[in-house]
Parts: structure tokens; sequence; C-alpha cells
């Protein structure tokens, strides 16, 4: 059975190497998604390293760091967040259904409204938004290896139960 583990992150590169540290390991290949409001692109010690990657990509290679396996969208308008760039099969079904949300979109992953909304807003904040779906057989490494990079507000989602099964603050 599949299973998602939803996490949290304060910069781009704790979320980098959490999914470089997965994807190393095969532990979901396909199926990492990473979701940051574009404001936040544009912020702190990434607006530089972001406006070189402009003079030389399209706005669609703004999340450059994870270039090779994250299959990205272009800007992303989304209600009660803004814009946002996305990569991974998430980033897809933003696209398709940007009016259901961010938090409509996680329901897809078993999320229930009140956490999705949790996520929702912490994107909004600023935060990094790292969604991995994954064979059940992985999920309590994977969930490891977000907490171990600075992953937080860490949970495991079945479609079947809509409870969370596993949480780090």
């Amino acid at each position: 059975m599949r299973r998602a583990v939803i996490g949290v992150f304060k910069s781009l590169d704790q979320a980098k190497e959490a999914t470089v540290e997965i994807r190393g390991e095969s532990l979901a290949n396909n199926y990492i998604s990473v979701v940051v409001r574009s404001r936040t692109l544009y912020s702190g010690k990434h607006q530089e390293e972001f406006a070189q990657e402009l003079t030389r990509f399209p706005a669609e290679k703004m999340l450059g760091i994870f270039d090779g396996y994250l299959v990205q969208s272009g800007p992303i308008e989304l209600p009660e967040v803004g814009e946002v760039m996305a990569g991974g099969p998430l980033a897809g079904a933003l696209v398709q259904e940007t009016e259901k949300g961010l938090a409509g979109n996680l329901a897809n992953y078993g999320v229930t409204k009140e956490h999705a909304d949790h996520y929702e807003q912490a994107v909004k904040d600023g935060s990094v938004l790292v969604v991995v779906e994954a064979d059940s057989n992985y999920i309590n490494e994977i969930a490891n290896h977000l907490y171990t990079y600075g992953g937080r507000q860490i949970e495991k989602w079945s479609r079947t139960t809509n409870n969370p099964t596993y949480r780090y603050k």
C-alpha cells in the first residue's frame, strides 16, 4: 500500500539534502514533491542565487537545486497562498486543480482538512513543503530522513485512514 510522508522545512537547502538522501537510497524516486512560495525564493540567501538562475533559465527552473529529478511547473497562483513554485507529482495536481488550492490537493494523500490547512499556512509563512509518496515498507525510513535534515511537522498519511500515524513536532 502506498502512503505519504509530509514535512515542513525552514530552507530549500534542508529540503534538498533530505530529498537527495531519500532519492539516493531509491526509497521514492519519482514520488517526491516540493512546494515553496515564490516570494520565499526571492528573499534571504536564495535571492542572489535565483537571480543568477533567471538570467540563464526560464522561470520554470526556479527550483534549479532539484534539477534533474523533480519535474517542475511554472509559477502557480493558489488561493489562500499566492504564487508558488512546485515540483514533483503534487505540482501536476496543483496545475490541474488550482481552484482546490494546496490544502484541497493534499486531501489526495489522505490529509485531513485541519492538517492540510496547517501545511498550507506553513507554505504561506515561507516554509518549504515536502511530500514523499512511497510503499509502506519505506515510510518510517523516509520520515527519519526528513527529520534528520531539519524537517518538522512530519506526519505519515494513508488515503484510507485520514489520520496521521507518526509525528515529529
